[in-house]
């Protein structure tokens, strides 16, 4: 697939994700910025060797998320195509972090999660630690060492910058998270004070 059908199938996906959230048939925005990210992240789904995964990074309201379900749409718009791959590998998971980060304290659900084949994660850092017996728990950043460690494409957006991630998560994960995706920086605009 070229990088202008890439781009085609997400700009579409990404209309359609705005009309859905908006209520709005018609109504989206595809200014420069939006136009751009999107470009970008087609040239990283086309890459002869990309790293195995995405990081959309930005302050809040600005497109991180619609593009996130946006690619899911994407994913499923493509894999309708070819009726011989397998639905399960093809669905793109999506999760909040903060409810990851919640649903994974059971063990079992941590396993199956930090396996899925197409793994988006939103709000990277919106999640609390845990503390259980006095233990840190961070089921998040787990299943992205885990990820990370056995190249799963995983996908993710944060409001966090480059440097606050290392914070948040501890130079070790923030190393994995840099050398493991590639970074789209959006840029500050608020899509939902336009509204």
């Amino acid at each position: 697939m070229s990088v202008n059908e890439a781009d085609g199938f997400l700009r579409l996906a990404y209309i359609q994700e705005v009309e859905q959230r908006s209520g709005m048939r018609g109504w989206c925005l595809m200014d420069n910025h939006t136009i751009r990210v999107i470009r970008e992240t087609a040239a990283f789904l086309t890459s002869v060797s990309p790293p195995f995964g995405l990081i959309l990074m930005g302050k809040p309201g600005n497109g991180k998320t619609t593009l996130l379900k946006a690619l899911g749409r994407a994913v499923a718009i493509v894999a309708g195509q070819y009726p011989q791959w397998d639905e399960r590998e093809t669905r793109l998971s999506f999760f909040a972090a903060r409810d990851l980060q919640q649903d994974c304290l059971e063990r079992r659900l941590l396993l199956v999660r930090r396996s899925l084949p197409l793994l988006a994660i939103d709000d990277l850092g919106q999640e609390e630690e845990m503390r259980s017996f006095g233990n840190s728990l961070d089921p998040v950043r787990d299943i992205l060492d885990y990820r990370s460690d056995h190249h799963i494409f995983t996908l993710a957006s944060t409001n966090l910058t480059p440097d606050a991630v290392s914070g948040r998560y501890g130079q070790r994960t923030a190393d994995r998270l840099h050398e493991m995706m590639r970074r789209v920086i959006f840029d500050d605009i608020n899509y939902r004070r336009r509204q």
